[in-house]
């Protein structure tokens, strides 16, 4: 079981996840829901990209997941593409009442393959489903096209928090199981509880409390002349 914290207990390697997706398809909203569990009507669009963090407690270990919101405008793409780049999660999300949004996703696709790390979990998403009475694209499309490009898929309502949380563990899990992904989270970690064993372990202190006093006994004889 995850649990998520406001802050975490140690410093550790931090989890970098990006969602992309077009214009208005409610990407800000659905980090809003999962990073703070609330839901804003109207909100404003991103301008170039922003972020939120989750910290994540995961096999003892405290992470945090950066997760980079960015805007959907053309005139940002560059913008996101340059941060493609050491993301290791990429949340592709398009609007069910939106059919221009879907077809996107196509593109979207092709700019990810040109940018991003070929080892990144990507994840696809169809958000809105609070107005399943406006749908122009149905669940069978969404599935057909995650199988086309073999990635895990959701239907998703910011609004209401359907399936946002299972969608968004599965993605943070399966990084946290890829070894493709995982071994430079692990190992700051594997750093740090080293370090501490280390200074714990009784020989070090006294190896340290002797050259401390060795240090003393230069310095006095140094004063002597």
């Amino acid at each position: 079981m995850v649990e998520a914290k406001t802050t975490p207990r140690n410093k550790k390697n931090n989890v970098r996840i990006i969602i992309i997706g077009d214009q208005a398809v409610g990407k800000s909203s659905l980090l809003m829901r999962y990073c703070e569990d609330t839901f804003t009507l109207n909100m404003m669009g991103t301008a170039g990209l922003d972020f939120k963090k989750k910290t994540i407690d995961f096999k003892d270990e405290t992470i945090n997941v950066l997760f980079y919101d960015s805007a959907g405008h053309d005139r940002f793409r560059h913008i996101v593409t340059q941060h493609y780049k050491g993301a290791k999660g990429i949340i592709l999300t398009y609007d069910i009442t939106d059919k221009n949004s879907f077809i996107n996703v196509n593109d979207w696709m092709k700019n990810i393959k040109e940018n991003a790390d070929s080892n990144a979990e990507i994840l696809l998403l169809g958000n809105k489903t609070d107005l399943s009475e406006e749908r122009t694209v149905n669940y069978e499309e969404g599935v057909e096209l995650s199988k086309k490009f073999s990635v895990e898929f959701y239907e998703t309502s910011a609004k209401t928090g359907e399936n946002t949380s299972q969608a968004f563990y599965s993605l943070i899990m399966r990084i946290f199981n890829n070894p493709l992904l995982n071994a430079d989270i692990f190992q700051q970690s594997l750093k740090t509880e080293n370090e501490e064993k280390k200074e714990e372990n009784p020989i070090n202190l006294n190896q340290k409390s002797k050259n401390e006093n060795k240090k003393k006994e230069g310095s006095s004889c140094f004063k002597c002349g």
